[in-house]
């Protein structure tokens, strides 16, 4: 739990180490800001933030790396990445990469069974996530590479970079014969706004499975969403991605021998491929020494620019139709309710898709398995004015101002476009958003939304920021901020706290900013569990063995109120319990 300034090779340095723990640091302004040395193995680095990377002008920017790891088993997890650097003497601003793994002229290191999650890495001009073999002539050296549930968002603008701004990337030495790596493992991931790949495999490869991968806006100078350019490669699957807004090219397979079971390419949706070079704009582009070893099918293509569509692949059983995302303007890419790709896959053996939910019966296409969103009531909250914050869902559940709120100034910026603004004056400013049969009944729910509150909330109770609580009974929830600072989740029958065991409450940071915060809510007809995060990070849970009497809740839904002083943004409820896999995403503002 330090704060760590310097300007040095490794503000935290890791040799010679077994078992140990890099956590909860923040570290700014240098070059390597935790290096785990190759004598080093199994070490975890966690929950550190990590900005500002640091480079001397006559260096190249790898000098700049957050994480450096050559060592075994190690595990990379929740971190938070600013690759923004500037060159030590001269004012500069370029980015280094992220998170590295390397070997490096050293005979006797190697990589084995990394796993690399829940990171987010963002500002980078090279790679988001890399693993590269530097060492030559020396055969397999890194086995079993995991990376997986990583936020990997906007690298250089497209011309600015050094043109290896890929999102996740793995390599060795080109022009090595040798095969260094087996066992590369990339699923459940989102990578956003890079110039060139959003996974990258290249050299000499064996063994690699790419799935479950929400890729989108990649390619500007290059490449495209999925990119493998290698000597050799055996039996590479394809799986589960969705790929958006891709230049270049969609799936690129380049290489003269694949062998083994080739690569397959299954159960992807490929949709908004554009591109400036002649000849590409394919949702899958294959080389003619590649053609034999790629096979495939019940891929989704859609708006594809380039005509044919693809080169040298032909999609076995494959449908060409608008995927009908919720909502891809905002960023919501999971299938509508009426979407072809649903039950249109085959079956891959894939156990959960990129929310975590598990797959079962027939395969759907696409990163997300095609289940309803469960939203009974989204109040985005963008209306910027008026008496009306309207409901995104097909109930219509609007929420209406109440009428001490001053709409002339309670509309105001916040998480995500605009948010509204309470004070603590009295007791009537809140949003109505009735009782409809939509939001009754619910034994199993999550409600969640961004909150930033007053710092000076020490002492003051009843700061409500969803409830459901009312009625001549007064039954319902409430998530609310207390007079201790906390922030707690109530579950209330009768007018009194139902049941001890599922009272949760956990610090909120009062530090001006905007956090999100969700509460969820189970009964499986045996057990009630209910849980709290802050920021996607689970604080507080409870369970208990008895029937909830609180689902029959008659009271109106309300956003904010009583002395809630702060402002309120992306209010939302679900008729479903998610995932906490679900809930981390959200808080990092992608859905």
């Amino acid at each position: 739990r330090q704060t760590l300034y310097a300007v040095t090779d490794g503000a935290v340095l890791l040799n010679n180490s077994q078992h140990c723990e890099v956590k909860n640091n923040y570290i700014t302004q240098c070059a390597r800001g935790i290096m785990v040395a190759g004598t080093s193995d199994y070490c975890t680095v966690e929950d550190n933030f990590i900005e500002k990377s640091f480079a001397y002008a006559s260096s190249n920017y790898w000098y700049a790396t957050p994480i450096f790891s050559v060592a075994n088993y190690a595990t990379i997890r929740r971190n938070e990445i600013d690759g923004l650097i500037t060159f030590y003497d001269d004012s500069t601003l370029v980015a280094g990469q992220g998170i590295a793994l390397e070997i490096q002229n050293y005979p006797n290191y190697y990589c084995y069974g990394a796993q690399i999650y829940r990171n987010e890495v963002r500002n980078v001009a090279w790679w988001g996530i890399r693993c590269q073999q530097f060492i030559t002539n020396t055969g397999i050296q890194a086995v079993d590479i995991n990376v997986y549930e990583n936020y990997i968002h906007d690298s250089a603008a497209p011309g600015a970079g050094t043109g290896e701004e890929d999102g996740i990337a793995f390599g060795c030495n080109a022009g090595d014969a040798y095969n260094h790596f087996t066992g590369v493992n990339v699923y459940r991931n989102v990578i956003y706004n890079f110039v060139n790949s959003g996974v990258i495999v290249c050299n000499y490869w064996d063994d690699a499975d790419i799935y479950g991968n929400l890729i989108g806006k990649v390619g500007y100078d290059g490449a495209g969403g999925i990119y493998l350019s290698t000597a050799t490669l055996k039996d590479c699957n394809i799986y589960n991605n969705t790929l958006y807004d891709c230049r270049h090219d969609g799936i690129v397979c380049y290489g003269a021998y694949f062998g083994g079971q080739g690569v397959k390419i299954n159960n992807n949706i490929i949709t908004d491929v554009s591109f400036t070079q002649s000849g590409h704009g394919k949702a899958v582009f294959v080389s003619a020494n590649a053609a034999p070893y790629v096979s495939g099918g019940y891929n989704c293509f859609y708006d594809i620019d380039g005509s044919p569509t693809t080169l040298n692949f032909t999609n076995t059983n494959g449908i060409t139709s608008d995927p009908s995302f919720c909502d891809s303007a905002a960023g919501n890419f999971h299938l509508g309710d009426s979407s072809l790709c649903i039950g249109a896959g085959t079956d891959v053996d894939l156990d959960y898709d990129l929310d975590y939910n598990a797959i079962t019966g027939t395969a759907d296409i696409g990163c997300y398995k095609g289940i309803s969103y469960s939203q009974a009531c989204y109040l985005k909250m963008d209306e910027g004015s008026g008496f009306t914050a309207y409901d995104e869902t097909a109930n219509a559940n609007d929420g209406t101002l109440s009428a001490a709120l001053d709409t002339s100034t309670c509309w105001v910026d916040a998480a995500i476009d605009k948010g509204v603004s309470f004070t603590s004056s009295n007791w009537n400013k809140y949003i109505d958003c009735g009782n409809d049969a939509s939001l009754n009944g619910l034994s199993n729910y999550t409600v969640c939304a961004w909150v930033k509150a007053d710092s000076s909330g020490s002492g003051t109770g009843n700061r409500y920021v969803i409830m459901k609580y009312g009625g001549s009974t007064l039954e319902g929830f409430m998530l609310r901020l207390e007079s201790n600072n906390n922030i707690a989740f109530y579950q209330v029958a009768n007018g009194v706290v139902w049941n001890a065991n599922l009272v949760l409450s956990t610090a909120f940071p009062h530090d001006g900013l905007f956090h999100h915060v969700a509460a969820t809510f189970s009964y499986d007809g045996t057990t009630i569990a209910d849980k709290l995060y802050i920021d996607g990070i689970l604080c507080d849970s409870g369970s208990d063995t008895l029937v909830p009497d609180i689902s029959t809740s008659l009271s109106t839904l309300r956003i904010g109120g009583g002395v809630f002083n702060g402002i309120l943004d992306e209010a939302k409820v679900y008729g479903r319990v998610l995932t906490e896999k679900e809930i981390w995403a959200i808080s990092r503002m992608w859905q």
